[in-house]
């Protein structure tokens, strides 16, 4: 995965099992810290939960919990979720609507 411009696009057939209903996956960069702070109002009316990828140590969290205090954060591996969404690029939204940016 690497910072980029994706086409918002239908998910098929649905979110993965065991995911939330809206989710984010960023990483702790530049261009994602400037989406979450064009996007803040939307992620946080819609609760969804922020998964980073490519992070060092758990302290560069504390960059997106300035953002969205509220909000769930996880760092996690995005080889897999990337792979099983069919997505190149990260930042993005994910819901049941599908996948935007």
């Amino acid at each position: 995965l690497t910072p980029g411009r994706i086409k918002n696009r239908k998910l098929k057939p649905n979110i993965p099992v065991g995911l939330p209903n809206y989710f984010a996956i960023v990483a702790v960069d530049d261009v994602s810290l400037r989406w979450l702070r064009m996007n803040r109002k939307k992620l946080i009316d819609f609760s969804a939960t922020i998964l980073v990828i490519d992070i060092d140590k758990s302290s560069q969290l504390r960059f997106i919990r300035k953002i969205l205090p509220d909000n769930p954060i996880a760092a996690v591996p995005g080889t897999d979720l990337a792979h099983s969404l069919k997505l190149r690029h990260y930042p993005a939204l994910i819901s049941s609507n599908g996948i935007e940016q």
